[in-house]
């Protein structure tokens, strides 16, 4: 997975955990060990100002202060945004999200939001390249800047955790056959792989998720 997804990913799901209190949880264990986060110098988090010029203002220095802050904030929970983007330009030639997901920024544009009772703050993320020659080749500066807050929270509709997996068997199962049609058995025992994992007999408490 693209890491930039991967590490949206991780701070939703670790970030809900933490703002609704789940037992046992330990956010030192968060960051910066988590694999979303290897190849990262720093992970930020600033509002923009506007005065005379817009200015960014820090608002937590990591992603476990993140965490800390939002809940002392109101923050209820936390969802992805996804939006699609007319992709780049290559020569004359406009290359699609789909073909771009796997480079840096590529692959449509993805937000955090967080929800209050007062509506909803929008964060999205700017990745820039540091020291090249750092020994631990954590090269990457990541800020995730508010873009926008207390806008309204829309409603989404609300799924089943139970639908939501058999979806995803579907569609891992469907791309693993697509795979091997196409002789791509490397990608077609990746897809069989995550197909294992999903089905294997792990506890799922029935429970109710939105998107």
């Amino acid at each position: 997975m693209q890491g930039t997804i991967a590490q949206v990913i991780a701070l939703t799901t670790y970030g809900n955990a933490f703002v609704v209190g789940a037992p046992a949880y330990d956010v030192s264990s968060f960051y910066p060990t988590n694999s979303t986060f290897i190849f990262c110098e720093y992970v930020r988090f600033v509002y923009l100002r506007q005065k005379g010029d817009t200015l960014e203002v820090a608002y937590a220095d990591n992603p476990p202060m993140w965490f800390a802050r939002m809940k002392k904030d109101g923050v209820y929970a936390i969802r992805m945004i996804y939006g699609p983007t007319e992709g780049k330009k290559l020569g004359d030639k406009q290359i699609a999200d789909r073909k771009l997901v796997g480079f840096v920024g590529g692959g449509g544009r993805w937000l955090i939001e967080t929800i209050t009772h007062n509506g909803s703050d929008f964060w999205a993320a700017r990745w820039e390249v540091g020291d090249q020659n750092r020994a631990d080749r954590r090269i990457w500066r990541v800020t995730y800047g508010r873009i926008a807050s207390n806008r309204p929270t829309l409603e989404r509709q609300a799924i089943e955790l139970y639908e939501l997996k058999a979806r995803l068997a579907d569609n891992l199962a469907a791309i693993g056959n697509f795979a091997r049609m196409r002789k791509l058995e490397g990608f077609a025992k990746a897809f069989d792989a995550g197909l294992a994992q999903l089905n294997a007999k792990t506890s799922i408490k029935a429970c109710t998720t939105t998107i």
